[in-house]
């Protein structure tokens, strides 16, 4: 190993304090893999009492899911609007959804959970007629419409006269 350089400890304090909780992160889910392993021991003990025929080992399993909250309502919404109103030309859903995460400072592992609400988002304005979608080759480019007093509140419910 080599002899570690000078002139950078705060550099070292802070590496080996990353370091360590890290290691406490992994000790923690070993905690909690050995109690979930011991959990489904249960589960299946149980299910052979009700059910001795029964193979529980050979289902497949099921990923769980954790929606990340990201945005508050409307945000999401209201950012994409911004960027396609701050455009000099269409874009595709992939350009704005990095111009939201520009916008957000969000991390790098929520990309694409980020892009694909971006999506949603926008073919959600197509059908309100807020967005415009225009062809280019494979992709989908979509530029922003800007309303008139005539279609400014015909998105949505009906309102009574």
């Amino acid at each position: 190993m080599t002899e570690p350089q000078k002139g950078y400890p705060y550099l070292t304090k802070g590496l080996l304090y990353r370091r360590a909780r890290i290691a406490g992160e992994i000790e923690m889910l070993r905690g909690k893999l050995a109690e979930l392993e011991k959990t489904l021991e249960r589960i299946d003990s149980t299910v052979q009492h009700f059910n001795p025929a029964a193979t529980p080992d050979q289902l497949k399993p099921v990923k769980p899911y954790r929606r990340l909250k990201l945005f508050r309502q409307g945000e999401l919404r209201t950012r994409v609007l911004g960027v396609l109103k701050g455009a000099n030309e269409p874009m595709d859903c992939h350009e704005i959804a990095v111009r939201v995460i520009a916008m957000g400072g969000f991390d790098t592992h929520e990309d694409r959970e980020i892009e694909k609400r971006v999506r949603s988002n926008v073919w959600n304005l197509l059908s309100e007629g807020r967005v415009r979608r225009v062809k280019e080759g494979k992709r989908a480019l979509f530029a922003y419409v800007i309303p008139d007093e005539t279609t400014r509140f015909k998105v949505g419910r009906a309102r009574n006269s």
